[in-house]
């Protein structure tokens, strides 16, 4: 029998489709909202049932045609439909928190999600091999040292969130929309000229 080697799999950089349309950006209310950098710390929110986040959508854009994402980008946090969240769940149940959200529509609510709060983080960039621009204060090319991931289906690398193949089949399969997959070695497609 083969040894199983994580070097074997492939891994994904998931990140907002290039479809995702302008003016479907939300805007955080940041008045009622509590600190949006509490859910980028990769730390359980405490009492996370009671919290209940709110967005805005400009009020010119199709409601239905706003409704077919799945993933949603914003001003301050991602946010992933109940389907979407649903299926997560499936690979990453204890290393992913759902808060809460509702998205309104001039005053009025047009659809329940949840902001996914990733409390998995790995610091396993190879950076013999990935490129770094100094000018941008950011990767342009990203290589993962592998063998420190386990059997981690999701999980947070810098700012990116990386996800198994296994994942990205799911996601296509069940036509999840607004997301983008990008094999690793990941050359991120906001610096390719």
């Amino acid at each position: 029998m083969e040894k199983y080697n994580v070097n074997d799999d492939f891994f994904y950089f998931w990140i907002v489709s290039s479809k995702y349309p302008n003016s479907y950006w939300l805007k955080y209310d940041w008045e009622n909202n509590p600190n949006y950098l509490e859910f980028k710390e990769n730390v359980r929110i405490p009492n996370s049932e009671s919290i209940i986040l709110k967005f805005s959508l400009n009020e010119k854009v199709k409601t239905l045609s706003f409704l077919k994402y799945d993933y949603f980008k914003s001003d301050a946090l991602p946010l992933v439909s109940e389907r979407f969240a649903n299926l997560i769940k499936k690979y990453a149940s204890d290393t992913i928190q759902f808060i809460k959200a509702y998205i309104f529509q001039s005053e009025q609510k047009i659809a329940e999600v949840f902001v996914p709060v990733f409390l998995l983080k790995k610091d396993i960039i190879d950076k013999k091999l990935s490129v770094f621009d100094e000018e941008l204060e950011d990767y342009t090319k990203i290589y993962l040292n592998k063998g420190f991931i386990i059997n981690e289906n999701i999980f947070m690398v810098e700012k990116y969130i990386v996800v198994r193949e296994d994942f990205v089949k799911d996601c296509k399969k069940n036509k999840i929309k607004g997301v983008d997959f990008y094999k690793e070695p990941f050359e991120n497609p906001l610096y390719i000229r």
